[in-house]
């Protein structure tokens, strides 16, 4: 039995978003479908280990979920009108002998018919897309794709989340009664509507990757101007063509060091929590058994692979599978053994996973091709040239800033134009990127990381007062841990340098 639930674990974690997206279109309800899927793995737990498990066992279960479906429409009376639109569908199918197909096996009381066949590419993309629908909350869209595409019980949505097992299960409830009730249906979008709908698949699968970054919940798909950019001949070429761009030179050796918190506040960084990640009440928080938030980032870059595997002409998607590789290559060397914050300018480069790295620049290149770039594919290149950059010392801040130039055309945020105002420190200095940092205070005030850079660059303009001061502000808006310690040993410093407040 142990070995029967074991393999029915695995098919479960990756064909489980192509068996409820084939059951889900064949039904058109998504609940009757994932209802039906259960009841065949309760099937499954009691055929399997006396007749042995199927050759095809996504198949075997679609089939008996099927026939489960079938059989639950004819006993309710609300369900006669659709089974009998769905009768419509079924075939005669050939006599079985025992052990085989289920859902023509005479001894079940079902009518011998031709249920679904196993679940293919396709039906996962189908249910991706239908948990990513943009008509769904957010929130929704990233529990639901964890739970009906990387096939996470409510149980483990909850942990993943720190919420409520009750309030995550309404969550879901929520989502696919709103699927329901606007009609939307589990297939691929057609052509016409890709463009439109790709980007909220992209974006939730960046959600849950940054939901599960380490324990900073820092933001990979936010690259930033202190990530180095020294290309190398291989390094996959920018999405966006430039050949005309002068390069500037490299910063000078002698040149200032960033700040510990200058240097963290242009690492990657953190978006506000959503409603999603709002602490539970005390005394009703979810049990330890869901998974870390390590497996939320192996979930999602898992999703980006195989939504790459799906959709190979497009290349946003590439763009998104590279930036989570490069993000994940870095996790050894962020934090030293004490789970202190390690800044990038510190890491140990011999720890960074270069079979990732080149994963990564090998998609980049096949992206590029396309000739059509895309925030992902130029947050990606800029993360790229920082991997293969062989010191901090020898970033070619020029192409960064360049980089962050094109980014900003495509994605004008606050925070874009922060990581660029880092690059602009070391192209021309620190007191040109400050104009830069302060234009953006009536955005970006209440953002920690805000002030840690404008604390970094008033540091390297020899303002210690004002450092400290900005400094105090980020660290009151911080709630990280590492990102606290990492500002109070920043601010205890400053403190030395200009004496007591």
């Amino acid at each position: 039995m142990d070995g029967v639930r074991e393999i029915l674990d695995g098919v479960w974690r990756n064909d489980s978003a192509g068996m409820l997206g084939v059951l889900a279109r064949r039904l058109d309800d998504f609940d009757r479908a994932e209802e039906a899927l259960q009841d065949a793995i309760a099937e499954a737990l009691r055929r399997w280990p006396a007749e042995g498990v199927p050759g095809n066992p996504p198949g075997w279960l679609v089939r008996t979920a099927w026939r489960k479906a079938l059989d639950r429409l004819r006993r309710e009376a609300n369900g006669r009108a659709k089974h009998a639109a769905l009768a419509a569908e079924l075939a005669t199918a050939p006599a079985t002998g025992p052990g085989s197909d289920p859902a023509a096996d005479p001894a079940s009381g079902t009518f011998p018919g031709s249920p679904p066949g196993p679940p293919t590419g396709d039906d996962r993309l189908a249910m991706i897309f239908a948990c990513c629908h943009p008509s769904l909350p957010e929130s929704s869209r990233v529990a639901l794709t964890l739970h009906a595409v990387a096939g996470l019980p409510a149980e483990s949505v909850a942990a993943a989340f720190l919420l409520p097992r009750a309030t995550a299960a309404q969550r879901l409830v929520r989502a696919k009664r709103h699927l329901r009730h606007h009609r939307v249906r589990v297939e691929v979008p057609p052509p016409g509507e890709l463009p439109a709908r790709l980007p909220s698949v992209l974006r939730v699968i960046y959600l849950l990757y940054n939901d599960g970054y380490l324990t900073t919940r820092a933001s990979p798909a936010e690259p930033s101007a202190a990530e180095p950019s020294a290309p190398k001949p291989t390094a996959p070429k920018p999405s966006a063509p430039k050949p005309s761009a002068p390069k500037p030179s490299a910063p000078k050796p002698s040149a200032p060091k960033p700040s510990a918190a200058e240097s963290r506040a242009a690492e990657p960084t953190a978006r506000k929590p959503s409603a999603a990640e709002s602490p539970a009440p005390a005394g009703d928080m979810p049990g330890r058994n869901g998974p870390d938030r390590r497996e939320l980032a192996r979930e999602a870059l898992g999703l980006a692979r195989r939504l790459t595997s799906l959709m190979p002409a497009e290349p946003e998607v590439a763009g998104l599978a590279a930036l989570l590789e490069l993000s994940e290559s870095r996790t050894a060397s962020r934090f030293d053994r004490a789970g202190r914050l390690v800044l990038l300018e510190d890491q140990d480069r011999s720890l960074w996973d270069t079979n990732l790295i080149a994963s990564a620049c090998r998609r980049l290149a096949r992206a590029a091709t396309h000739d059509r770039p895309g925030p992902y594919q130029l947050e990606a290149t800029i993360a790229a040239q920082h991997a293969l950059a062989p010191a901090y010392e020898r970033t070619d801040w020029g192409t960064v800033r360049r980089l962050y130039d094109l980014l900003a055309t495509t994605r004008p945020t606050p925070v874009v134009l922060l990581g660029r105002a880092v690059a602009t420190s070391f192209v021309h200095g620190p007191a040109a990127a400050l104009v830069e940092v302060d234009a953006l205070a009536g955005r970006l005030d209440g953002y920690r990381l805000w002030h840690a850079t404008r604390a970094g660059l008033l540091h390297r303009l020899n303002r210690p007062a004002e450092a400290a001061t900005a400094t105090r502000r980020a660290l009151a808006l911080a709630t990280d841990p590492a990102e606290r310690d990492l500002l109070t040993r920043r601010l205890e410093s400053l403190t030395r340098e200009t004496g007591p407040r």
